[in-house]
């Protein structure tokens, strides 16, 4: 068994990873890279481009890990791409986003022939080849020469809607990739459902890793729902930026669940972005996946649209409202960043960050930022008046969830990576003291290992 991690080594970057068993290779995910718009923007496949590729396996939809599946489909043709239905039908609507971002952003390093494999008819033809499988159903994939087989199978991995770790077995030997994944139930999408039973190997992501001691979820709430009353007893209203997937929708149940439990007052919920289609996508498998509330729908919480074209005349700004919108890093040019400088004007409103930050997004600036003191807030000298407090919903597995899958599936050899180099020795230093005796392995990207 050969594995080679092509991006997310050491950082949560273009995460994907070429697995092969003799003749029969894989690639899990195909992700873009969060900052880099160079050649740095997609996985590394210049160390496995003479490598006859079997298939691509999708984990979930989020861009770090879809984001370069045009470029890396076109590089390995004949590979079948394998996803459940729902990452399908969400990474159209994320590769069709990223295209429009792409061919209309400032990226004057991308690689032009990245550029080229995100035109409207090379995506339709993508998309007419993704092939669907369920949660639980063993599927093979054979090799190109038709010599051998490998079966694989998708666990539910919560996270996000569609996520999934991933079981591949071959001739005796196995390997479990989580993808994104947590143990916990959140107020959409239900907790991990992973094998437990031994493999050879275990990749895992380890984004918490140096999280040492996490805020209990129950105590996010109260402490969210403080902050609410604190600004709307004020008569202010309150701005959550969110990430369009997954987020978005995590923090308009919870702020349900609040308003139904009088934890907070009963006031308009405003919702904008790609996160609406995102919803309705939501509930079109409302019933799929792992689930907190089977059947549950986003369109049963009350909702106004926010108005784009006329953004800053939302009655938001006479009324007292929770606004929800991207981006969640209040990227320059977005509603979030439009509504956050208004916002910053008016000392009775406030700012909850419920996402992590990028220390080169305008979100960072924001979060780090003192009241009454000026900042570069992207290209504007500001200043903050308004409240802003921080959260952290996580969606990612805490250091001990990722310890205790280790213990449950006994592998020979654990690779750790969708983190930065801290948190992946966090995890490793931790498996040691709880008397893991395998293998550890925080992998370089690009390099072999055969194990």
């Amino acid at each position: 068994m050969e594995i080679v991690v092509l991006g997310g080594a050491e950082e949560i970057g273009a995460n994907s990873t070429y697995i092969s068993f003799g003749d029969c290779s894989v690639i899990i995910d195909a992700g873009s890279h969060p900052r880099n718009r160079d050649k740095t923007f997609a996985p590394d496949f210049t160390v496995i481009e003479d490598e006859i590729v079997s298939a691509f396996i999708l984990t979930h939809a989020h861009t770090d890990h879809i984001g370069a599946l045009p470029i890396l489909a076109h590089q390995f043709p004949t590979a079948k791409i394998y996803s459940t239905e729902p990452t399908r039908d969400v990474t159209e609507i994320m590769l069709r986003n990223s295209s429009k971002l792409l061919h209309y952003g400032n990226t004057p390093l991308l690689v032009e022939s990245f550029l080229e494999r995100y035109k409207k008819q090379e995506l339709d033809i993508l998309f007419q080849l993704m092939h669907i499988r369920k949660v639980g159903e063993t599927f093979p994939i054979h090799s190109a020469l038709g010599t051998s087989e490998v079966q694989a199978k998708f666990y539910d991995a919560g996270h996000i809607m569609g996520a999934t770790g991933v079981l591949l077995q071959s001739n005796e030997q196995s390997v479990f990739h989580t993808g994104d994944f947590l143990s916990e139930n959140q107020y959409v999408m239900g907790e991990a459902s992973f094998p437990n039973h031994h493999v050879d190997v275990l990749i895992t992501e380890c984004t918490n890793g140096s999280d040492a001691t996490p805020i209990s979820r129950k105590q996010q709430e109260v402490d969210l729902a403080n902050f609410i009353n604190s600004v709307t007893n004020e008569n202010g209203s309150v701005l959550i930026p969110t990430f369009s997937l997954g987020k978005m929708q995590e923090m308009l149940r919870l702020i349900s669940i609040l308003m139904q439990r009088n934890s907070i007052p009963t006031i308009p919920i405003v919702t904008g972005g790609m996160g609406r289609k995102i919803c309705q996508l939501y509930d079109r498998y409302c019933y799929t996946g792992s689930r907190v509330n089977p059947g549950f729908e986003m369109a049963d919480i009350p909702q106004e649209r926010l108005p784009n074209k006329e953004l800053l005349k939302g009655r938001f700004f006479k009324t007292p409202s929770i606004v929800l919108t991207t981006s969640g890093m209040l990227h320059s040019g977005t509603p979030s960043y439009k509504l956050a400088l208004e916002w910053m004007k008016r000392p009775n409103f406030g700012i909850a960050i419920v996402g992590y930050q990028d220390p080169t997004c305008e979100g960072y600036a924001l979060e780090q930022s003192v009241m009454g003191e000026e900042f570069m807030f992207g290209t504007m000298k500001v200043t903050r008046n308004c409240k802003l407090e921080k959260f952290r919903f996580s969606a990612h597995a805490t250091k001990e969830q990722i310890v205790n899958l280790v213990h449950q599936q006994h592998p020979k050899n654990v690779l750790l990576v969708h983190g930065e180099y801290e948190s992946c020795s966090e995890v490793a230093l931790t498996l040691v003291k709880t008397g893991y005796e395998g293998n550890i392995i925080i992998p370089t990207l690009g390099q072999r290992y055969n194990l």
